[in-house]
């Protein structure tokens, strides 16, 4: 990690991603979908500065490229998912708890 410059902050975001998988859009077109996983304080400061939620998707798109090599559209989209699930159920996600010194 680069040491911070300027106005730049250091910054962790942990996230969990999972496998690619296939699911139906909602034209019910075969599509590719990967389920991430944040913090709840992360989400709640996305919702709140739209500057911050563009990091985290940039953040999970460039997770997905770099961990699965899949190459995405810019045309990508990012369902706000509000109460039940839709589609197929995903697979569950953990994240370690950080370790107390």
């Amino acid at each position: 990690t680069a040491a911070p410059s300027g106005d730049e902050l250091p910054m962790r975001i942990p996230l969990s991603l999972g496998p690619p998988r296939e699911d139906l859009d909602r034209a019910g077109g075969a599509c590719t979908v990967y389920d991430v996983v944040f913090h709840p304080d992360t989400v709640s400061t996305a919702l709140a500065d739209a500057d911050f939620r563009s990091l985290m998707l940039q953040l999970a798109m460039h997770q997905i490229k770099e961990k699965h090599g899949d190459d995405l559209s810019d045309a990508v989209s990012f369902p706000r998912i509000k109460g039940n699930y839709k589609g197929l159920a995903p697979l569950p996600q953990f994240m370690r708890a950080r370790k107390e010194p």
